[in-house]
């Protein structure tokens, strides 16, 4: 099993949000290093179709557990589809 995904591994995320090419349904993941997508399920096995669940369910609650997408399988989507925007960094 992977390890959890997390601040206190010191692990630097770039998350996207796609389109997943087996399901047709929104996801969650983050790009790895050599540009593979990394789709984030919560630690349950659910797949996460939104950031919202990503903030909520904090560094604890992510584990990756499925294999890397290329990129190139996957349609990217606008990271945030609604309009109540706080605060992107």
């Amino acid at each position: 099993m992977s390890p959890v995904l997390g601040i206190e591994q010191n692990v630097n995320f770039e998350y996207i949000f796609f389109t997943d090419p087996n399901t047709t349904l929104p996801r969650v993941g983050s790009v790895n290093e050599d540009g593979s997508i990394q789709p984030l399920p919560i630690i349950c096995g659910i797949p996460t179709s939104n950031f919202y669940e990503v903030i909520e369910a904090d560094e604890h609650g992510i584990q990756a557990t499925e294999n890397p997408l290329p990129a190139s399988s996957v349609k990217i989507l606008a990271p945030i589809t609604s309009h109540d925007i706080l605060c992107v960094v």
